[in-house]
């Protein structure tokens, strides 16, 4: 019971900081494509150079960015909170806690 309310405290946490997501316009899957695969190079090559991670580090957060960007284009769905909000539901019917939380860190970078 305790463990389930902490794994509950945490994940409301996560979706508390999703507030600070904000919506990207852009007018087509295409536009928002590019422009989230950009976002994903500065971040990968921020990573590298500045925070000076782990390149096994940098290739999980880049993975779980991908995964996030196809999982948008699977739904043809707008980078925005909501999506985040589903993105989050749908990790946490397929993955433990500790990995939908390392996602989210990569996501909330």
């Amino acid at each position: 019971m305790a463990e389930s309310t902490v794994q509950n405290a945490h994940e409301m946490r996560a979706i508390g900081d999703l507030e600070a997501v904000h919506v990207l316009s852009v007018q087509d899957a295409a536009s928002q494509n590019l422009m989230l695969e950009g976002y994903l190079r500065l971040y990968i090559d921020r990573c590298r150079d500045q925070r000076r991670l782990d390149e096994k580090t940098i290739k999980a957060y880049g993975c779980d960015i991908i995964q996030f960007m196809a999982w948008l284009n699977e739904g043809s769905l707008q980078f925005d909170r909501e999506s985040m909000r589903s993105y989050v539901a749908h990790l946490n019917h397929k993955w433990a806690a500790s990995t939908v939380r390392r996602k989210l860190v990569s996501l909330r970078a």
